[in-house]
């Protein structure tokens, strides 16, 4: 029984918050107690606690002993310094633990396509984890999933359905997002580029007409937005089909690829004057626009939602921007 126990392997989890937040283990061999290494600490240092002395193990450290009589830590580079067959100095008080990491079991979806990939088939508003949970800002982030067109697993990063919600908004409001994922919302520039840095996703544009018509949309197959450094820049590349025409890449003074989002407060067009403060709503604006899906709501303010099919807000009914 005693062989059984000495062999016993001790697993101390504790949470350790590193890029991706794994559970950082230390595994103990209690045949190794009261013993220390014959090879040289990196670092040898005094510890309150056990838990002082594993926050200790840092930035290269492999392992390390605790004593809890003296309250000594030493600190190791090397795995193998705290192997066993290297423990051979008696001294009472040690315990050696080598540290390894593990993935949690969880993953949080990315996006809509990963909650689609797991097994989600309907439509509807869920939480998505653009970010890790060591970026500073890391949250959650509620929204709505189209899981039915065109093979499912698109995430809204712009919904429009009863005008509800006023989308003439401020820098910071644009930034961080706002509304109801379920009626009317802009999920956040901040989220935007999140979701699109370093990915290839593609933009399906969608505007329900007033008059019951069918839905009118356009693919484009790159997307992609800067970060706030670049003023959220727009990239937009490679038209797919769809019944709207491509005014986003070829009509002179409103293209989006390549202009900076703009908000009443913040004035990044090519305009001479302010076009969000002029046509209420943020939006990536040149001189100003030819489509332009955050104009306010049934007035005749919202300048050209999309030129020529939707030149008025009364010919609107709903829009929609999805990534995937």
């Amino acid at each position: 029984m005693t062989t059984i126990v000495n062999r016993l392997h001790l697993l101390l989890t504790l949470i350790s918050m590193s890029k991706a937040m794994e559970c950082q283990q230390f595994r103990a061999n209690l045949e190794a107690d009261n013993k220390i290494s014959t090879q040289a600490p990196s670092d040898n240092l005094h510890a309150v606690s056990f838990a002082t002395c594993s926050r200790s193990c840092i930035n290269g450290c492999e392992c390390f002993s605790f004593n809890s009589r003296s309250n000594m830590c030493r600190l190791y580079i090397h795995r193998s310094s705290c192997d066993p067959s290297n423990m051979t100095v008696s001294e009472a008080g040690w315990r050696s633990y080598t540290i390894f990491e593990i993935q949690p079991t969880e993953t949080l979806p990315l996006d809509c396509k990963s909650l689609y990939m797991n097994g989600k088939r309907k439509s509807g508003v869920y939480t998505i984890y653009p970010w890790e949970r060591s970026d500073p800002n890391y949250r959650p982030v509620q929204v709505y999933c189209d899981m039915e067109t065109e093979g499912g697993g698109w995430t809204a990063i712009q919904r429009r359905v009863n005008g509800e919600e006023s989308f003439y908004r401020n820098w910071t409001e644009y930034k961080l997002g706002f509304g109801s994922p379920n009626v009317d919302y802009w999920i956040g520039n901040n989220a935007i580029h999140q979701l699109t840095n370093g990915r290839n996703l593609s933009l399906r544009v969608t505007i329900t007409p007033m008059n019951g018509g069918s839905v009118s949309f356009k693919m484009y197959h790159q997307f992609y937005v800067f970060g706030e450094d670049l003023n959220y820049t727009l990239q937009l590349a490679v038209p797919g089909n769809g019944n709207l025409d491509d005014v986003l890449l070829y009509s002179s003074g409103g293209r989006l690829t390549g202009m900076q989002f703009s908000t009443f407060d913040v004035d990044n067009d090519k305009s001479s004057y302010n076009c969000a403060a002029t046509y209420y709503g943020g939006w990536w604006f040149d001189n100003c626009d030819y489509a332009y899906l955050n104009g306010p709501w049934l007035s005749n303010d919202w300048h050209n939602p999309w030129h020529s099919q939707y030149t008025t807000a009364v010919d609107v009914n709903g829009t929609s921007m999805l990534i995937k």
